[in-house]
């Protein structure tokens, strides 16, 4: 095997029991820039895992989190974590992804909770995330929202059905 940058990886994950939404198989594991690159076949990494006689499986989804506040008027109200600590304690427990509620100030826009959460999401988040939008006020400026919201990837909105 030749030592280029395409043949070697930054870690292999050896001999475990790899479960996929395909299956589960008897293969190898390599991860570069922290991503998994490939399944199965010959590979040397600068770093081995011997997994022999474990699961190894895809991290963890956490579809429903609070890390930004709901009421960012109110400044004596906070949740417990925000995006740095609460993506902390997911990775401890094996998920690499969440879904936050992103909730719009008083009088904004789903729009200006999805932008508010991304900019801190991004600054913060040691996961994966996405980003549920919560319609509290279905104005004709948030109803108007949710088509392009969508056509940029938000394919999930939060509403409640009493108020």
């Amino acid at each position: 095997m030749s030592d280029t940058t395409n043949d070697r990886f930054d870690l292999v994950v050896r001999n475990g029991l790899v479960i996929t939404s395909g299956g589960r198989s008897h293969v190898d594991v390599g991860i570069r820039d922290g991503k998994v690159a490939q399944l199965g076949g010959q590979m040397r990494g600068v770093h081995d895992l011997d997994a022999a006689g474990r699961y190894v499986t895809p991290g963890g989804v956490d579809a429903h989190v609070h890390l930004t506040d709901p009421i960012r008027e109110d400044k004596d109200f906070h949740w417990s974590d925000d995006f740095e600590t609460g993506t902390r304690a997911a990775l401890a427990g094996g998920v690499t992804t969440v879904g936050n509620m992103s909730f719009p100030p008083r009088d904004g826009t789903l729009r200006d909770a999805i932008e508010y959460d991304d900019s801190e999401a991004q600054a913060l988040s040691l996961t994966d995330y996405f980003l549920h939008p919560v319609l509290l006020r279905p104005t004709e400026d948030n109803l108007a929202c949710i088509g392009p919201l969508h056509d940029e990837g938000h394919t999930s909105i939060k509403f409640f059905l009493s108020q």
